[in-house]
């Protein structure tokens, strides 16, 4: 298959072995059932999206000076790895979506997520998520020197902070918090926007998909 496929084809095939396998989960689950034309259209659009998506990074990537690119993105020190989040939405569409990506001290790419969300939250609770799924997906791929960025300054200083809070978000903080205390080796900095574009083009990316894409 892989010698008669070419790439768009068998990220087509890639991706709608995935819906099935979802499809299937969620018929056993949560007693929903999609059908094969929209499991199959769903797929299709993905895969367009993410190419698109892709031809867009890799063109502003060419434009920018490669001493901007250097300036950006600053390397963590072995053995450390740098996990970049994010979040954002689309008002007018009602989109929201979230954006991970995971660099060795190399700067060579590890993982990039790109996930939709369902509903859609306030920018605090949106920056939360993004970084509870951040701590997820370093305990999925087994990482215990982490350094986590992300530009919600907010969220950065509340979940580095003593936090008191009763509400919703206070208790995502707590959670957040008690994550990250398990792990000696793991700091959560505020970065500037200038240093978290790819995990914002991520985000976007994150924004028109069905399901999550890593």
């Amino acid at each position: 298959m892989v010698n008669r496929l070419d790439v768009v084809q068998l990220d087509q095939v890639t991706v709608i072995l995935y819906k099935i396998w979802a499809r299937r989960n969620c018929f056993v689950f949560k007693n929903i059932f999609n059908s094969p034309l929209v499991l199959v259209k769903s797929a299709l659009n993905d895969v367009e999206v993410l190419h698109e998506s892709h031809l867009r990074l890799t063109y502003d990537a060419a434009r920018l000076p490669q001493q901007i690119t250097e300036v950006e993105w600053r390397p963590p020190a072995d053995p450390f790895y740098k996990l970049h989040f994010d979040a954002a939405f689309d008002s007018e569409k009602r989109l929201m979506g979230i954006g991970i990506l995971v660099r060795n001290s190399r700067g060579e790419m590890l993982a990039v997520v790109s996930a939709p969300k369902s509903h859609i939250c306030p920018a605090f609770s949106a920056e939360c998520y993004a970084l509870l799924r951040s701590i997820k997906l370093c305990q999925e791929l087994c990482l215990y020197q982490v350094v986590l960025e992300g530009d919600a300054k907010a969220v950065v200083d509340s979940v580095n902070g003593y936090n008191n809070s009763h509400s919703w978000q206070g208790l995502l903080i707590d959670d957040i918090q008690f994550l990250i205390k398990g792990h000696a080796d793991w700091n959560l900095i505020f970065t500037k926007r200038t240093r978290n574009k790819a995990a914002h083009n991520a985000t976007k990316l994150g924004m028109y998909l069905d399901s999550e894409s890593m």
